[in-house]
């Protein structure tokens, strides 16, 4: 059997002249708050195991609530809810004809976790995980960019040139000049040849490209967009020596890396010219039609 009990207002209120009722409030330890929605039960002492002999009722909103038409005896009270200990103790004696009137109290119930401890190795650098290389032959000679070390750039996810005969890289879509670019770690005003041709990096001269696409170092300069660090080789480094010359729409290059003085002392050098204006000027008759042309050197 349930009864419930809601704003104070309850069933079955009368003890009747054969039974008894049962009338109480359940409150908050310590705030003396009322508990609504608290479960009672009435559990007969007689020792019978019949489960319908259990009579049980939900507290009301002000935490009131009234049990009618109990038999009478000795009941245990047992009352419990989901945010405060389950009070099992107090025993209630009811006799035929009257209304007893009790008072509950219950504890929060706190809910014990153990610690939960997060660890993980401290990072010199926090924008590394942001950092992409590209190193090596894959910026020197990779196939489809003319010899130009950003053009590799296009290869990495959110970059693509502008177009074939322009060489400036677009980060997750912005504009070109929102992209910063510095030299082992010194801030370029510009990167590029003719209006964005080609870069002025020569591809021997590069060891890696440090490339940031959001989340860099203040100290690689500005760019709202993303920063591409290029990093020069050493001269000598990695046993490279010799020569190289090589040839391209865009201009004629050649390098050359070595030792001396039994390896003591190391040197390189590049240099890159266009050869379009040598041609050019040769059958151009008028002297004052300039022809748009560079030349670059790295030592």
């Amino acid at each position: 059997m349930i009864l419930v009990a809601a704003g104070g207002v309850c069933f079955s209120a009368d003890a009747g002249t054969n039974g008894g009722a049962v009338e109480g409030r359940v409150l908050e330890s310590g705030s003396g708050r009322p508990v609504a929605w608290a479960w009672i039960q009435f559990v007969p002492l007689s020792g019978g195991s019949d489960a319908d002999a259990v009579l049980q009722a939900v507290s009301g909103r002000d935490g009131r609530f009234v049990v009618g038409s109990l038999e009478p005896g000795r009941y245990r009270l047992r009352v419990s809810h989901v945010n405060y200990d389950t009070v099992d103790d107090p025993v209630v004696t009811v006799q035929a004809g009257t209304t007893r009137r009790i008072e509950l109290t219950m504890t929060p119930h706190v809910y014990a976790q153990p610690p939960i401890v997060v660890e993980a190795p401290r990072t010199k650098d926090p924008v590394n995980n942001l950092e992409k290389i590209l190193g090596g032959e894959h910026v020197a000679r990779r196939g489809g960019v003319l010899n130009d070390p950003l053009r590799a750039l296009a290869t990495m996810p959110g970059v693509e040139l502008r177009s074939d005969y322009d060489a400036r890289v677009s980060v997750r879509g912005a504009s070109p000049p929102e992209t910063g670019y510095s030299l082992d770690g010194i801030p370029l005003p510009f990167a590029y040849h003719l209006g964005g041709l080609t870069s002025i990096f020569h591809p021997d001269a590069v060891e890696q490209i440090r490339f940031f696409p959001g989340g860099f170092p203040a100290s690689l300069g500005p760019g709202s967009a993303g920063v591409v660090n290029v990093i020069t080789r050493n001269a000598g480094s990695g046993g490279q020596c010799g020569r190289r010359v090589g040839l391209n729409p865009v201009a004629f290059s050649g390098s050359w890396s070595g030792r001396r003085f039994h390896e003591r002392l190391s040197g390189f050098g590049a240099l890159r010219a266009t050869y379009h204006n040598l041609v050019l000027d040769a059958v151009n008759s008028d002297p004052g039609v300039a022809i748009p042309n560079f030349y670059d050197a790295h030592l």
